[in-house]
């Protein structure tokens, strides 16, 4: 039986919001902005069983945002927690068998990558090690490849004094602004490449 995804996610807003009570209506304030979270990015696994979603909340003691990854039961029940709590995630997916559970992350500082976790067990591992990071990915209905959108890799002044002031922007394109990337400067693009995943993946065994 199929299941709608976005039909699921209403299910889940529902219960992220919780009943409100008559006498608890009161004018909205800043400070219940950190209290509130947005779910997005649903996904339902292969066999139709779990969901899997993002939450994103706003922390004001670090005073910035993040969002986790959280799956659970389509008929209903607890949810699990997949990602770590207090460093973003996003762009939850599944391998076709449903054997891997993956998403973007950047870790020690690094740039976004594709890491994926095996069901069965074990902790999560990067899948790519892009140089730039990645922007995002799909996978191929036989699971053996990634399609990943990579932006080109900003150019490098190896000669530019320390303390230098900035080169002027000179922008001569007609979309010349994107969200989540700022002023587009150059002539950086967004390419699409395919990823091969047989260098990581190891065959099935029942040795565990």
């Amino acid at each position: 039986m199929r299941h709608s995804s976005f039909g699921v996610l209403g299910f889940l807003v529902l219960a992220l919001a919780g009943p409100v009570n008559a006498q608890d209506k009161r004018p909205i304030q800043t400070e219940d902005m950190f209290d509130m979270r947005s779910v997005g990015a649903p996904v339902v696994s292969p066999d139709g069983a779990w969901i899997a979603y993002t939450v994103g909340r706003t922390s004001l003691e670090d005073e910035r945002s993040y969002t986790r990854i959280y799956m659970s039961p389509v008929e209903g029940g607890d949810a699990v927690g997949l990602t770590v709590e207090g460093k973003s995630a996003g762009s939850p997916g599944w391998s076709p068998d449903g054997r891997y559970f993956t998403f973007t992350a950047s870790r020690d500082e690094g740039e976004n990558q594709v890491w994926a976790l095996d069901r069965r067990g074990g902790e999560g591992f990067a899948l790519t090690d892009i140089e730039q990071g990645i922007s995002g990915y799909r996978w191929s209905p036989d699971g053996t490849r990634l399609l990943l959108t990579i932006r080109d890799a900003e150019e490098k002044d190896e000669d530019k004094k320390e303390n230098a002031p900035p080169d002027p922007w000179v922008i001569d394109r007609l979309q010349f602004k994107r969200d989540n990337v700022g002023y587009l400067t150059g002539d950086r693009r967004t390419h699409l490449y395919v990823f091969e995943l047989e260098s990581w993946r190891t065959p099935p065994t029942d040795d565990w």
